[in-house]
């Protein structure tokens, strides 16, 4: 892996990221720590709150958005910081959404050669984020104007990103995370870390890892 990419992995921290300029499939991203305090807070109903609220936000019928790899480098970093079993299988099951990704189009992706942006945090320039928030008085007309200009001027490399580093973060946690998560003493987590046991979808995931480096 890319030293750039590791350390941005590694040290970028939630409040780092600019959630107001990244797009989900319903609206701007800007609520996604209030859903991460829902995810990681005591209630039962809270973490199933926040679980909803960001499988609601980061993917709409298999596509990514340009918010979802932020979403999984945050999701990543929670997963090694919390220690209640039901909060863990709470974003595992997220995990499998983008894993369930993977598996219908990452081979699919590499047989095109389409290269992603080199490094995760090139999606974070200025160019590549989605307009700031209007100050026009008819808002959201505005917004869907901005959207669809957005939309129509994303380069081929950006789009890839929204999958590639996303996938990154799933290869990234199956190699140096799930070993460790396996000796957690719940079953409930252990059973959830089964559903990432496609030998042939990891092999490509671990070839991303490598060839982002």
């Amino acid at each position: 892996m890319k030293l750039n990419n590791k350390i941005f992995i590694e040290t970028t921290k939630i409040e780092d990221i600019p959630w107001e300029l990244l797009e989900g499939p319903y609206e701007r991203c800007t609520d996604f720590p209030q859903w991460i305090t829902s995810l990681t807070g005591k209630c039962a109903d809270h973490i199933t709150t926040g679980k909803e609220k960001i499988a609601l936000n980061f993917e709409h019928q298999e596509t990514l958005w340009s918010v979802t790899p932020f979403i999984m480098l945050i999701l990543r970093k929670t997963l090694n910081e919390v220690k209640n079993p039901v909060k863990i299988v709470a974003i595992l099951d997220l995990y499998e959404i983008i894993y369930k990704i993977a598996n219908a189009y990452l081979k699919i992706y590499k047989e095109k050669n389409e290269a992603p942006l080199p490094h995760f945090s090139d999606m974070l320039k200025e160019k590549n984020l989605f307009p700031p928030i209007s100050i026009y008085k008819d808002y959201y007309d505005d917004e869907e104007l901005l959207s669809e200009e957005y939309h129509e001027n994303i380069p081929d490399e950006l789009f890839i990103s929204f999958y590639y580093y996303s996938w990154l973060i799933l290869a990234y946690s199956i190699n140096y995370d799930f070993p460790q998560l396996k000796e957690f003493p719940d079953d409930s987590v252990k059973e959830r870390l089964k559903k990432f046991e496609n030998k042939s979808l990891n092999l490509l995931l671990n070839d991303l890892l490598i060839n982002l480096s």
